[in-house]
């Protein structure tokens, strides 16, 4: 049985080994990758072209497309690999695809089955020369099954949670932590639950963690601002950061942060880190955000001028 494997990366495995050969070169890998991740739906043929083969005129690329359908079907030994004339599938009876695997256990509400499936980013570090339709196509793919992931295992972590299964709860939302390490909303999840656990001691220093590598994150952020190409994306995203560590100060994370410390502290001690943890980040991230965003701006599209920008208040 043919699989192809999305997640972590871009290969193609024939019961169990890796294939070699024309088809796991990177047009054809592509091609499959994004029909796979068309579904049930497929793919149309004018749109698989425009992504793939935006450099030559449609004709060539129709013929292109052909060669490299012919060409699949031929190297993997499965004729039927490919269906549909006008809107391009995959055969699930000749291949499988986790891409399509994990939609499908979503769908059939089985959660621990779909984050099995996610090993990775999708398409992680696989690249198509020439193609920037195609990569932004899977930036955005990439983005999209990302945060299905991660709904997946916050649900899997409420559950545990609700049976009173500490340890699988706690184990759920660390995943959830490694696979986007910057959530807040993970950092605090894993914190409740190792609380709750009576890891307390645990808990603080997921939370002192969490905060250092914000920091880390706004120092490196401010290097990489000193490139001109980067200051209005990178800025944009501080803000999101500062919006978030902002609602944590006011939020019950910094309750639980608080109670933590003072364990360990002075209640005076204990307040001050908590205010220079979350408040003080979030003003920090906020300040230099909007900072970088204003010297940044004659790159970004005119949607509004600088001075009718939403952030004075801030």
């Amino acid at each position: 049985m043919l699989a192809l494997r999305t997640f972590g990366g871009l290969t193609m495995e024939a019961d169990g080994a890796p294939w070699t050969g024309a088809a796991v070169q990177r047009k054809p890998l592509a091609l499959l990758a994004f029909v796979a991740a068309a579904g049930k739906q497929g793919l149309s043929r004018d749109k698989l072209v425009a992504y793939l083969w935006p450099e030559v005129d449609a004709a060539h690329a129709r013929h292109l497309l052909k060669q490299t359908c012919y060409a699949l079907r031929r190297d993997l030994h499965a004729p039927d690999l490919l269906v549909g004339r006008a809107q391009l599938r995959l055969n699930a009876a000749a291949i499988a695809s986790d891409v399509a695997m994990f939609e499908d256990a979503l769908e059939r509400r089985d959660p621990a089955g779909a984050v099995a499936l996610y090993r990775g980013p999708f398409l992680d570090g696989f690249y198509v020369d020439g193609a920037g339709e195609f990569e932004r196509w899977v930036e955005s793919e990439r983005e999209r099954l990302a945060t299905r992931a991660g709904e997946a295992l916050e649900a899997l972590a409420t559950k545990a949670a609700s049976a009173g299964d500490l340890r699988e709860c706690v184990s759920w939302w660390r995943r959830l932590g490694e696979l986007d390490p910057l959530s807040s909303r993970a950092a605090l999840g894993l914190m409740q639950a190792l609380a709750a656990a009576g890891e307390r001691p645990e808990a603080l220093r997921h939370g002192l963690a969490h905060g250092a590598l914000v920091r880390q994150e706004l120092r490196q952020a401010q290097q990489e601002l000193a490139g001109k190409g980067k200051q209005a994306g990178r800025a944009a995203a501080l803000l999101g950061a500062a919006g978030v560590l902002g609602a944590l100060a006011v939020g019950s994370s910094a309750s639980l942060l608080l109670r933590l410390l003072e364990k360990r502290f002075s209640p005076t001690t204990a307040a001050l880190l908590t205010t220079l943890l979350y408040g003080g980040g979030a003003a920090a991230l906020g300040t230099t955000a909007l900072e970088e965003l204003r010297r940044a701006w004659p790159l970004v599209p005119e949607i509004c001028p600088p001075t009718q920008l939403p952030l004075d208040g801030m």
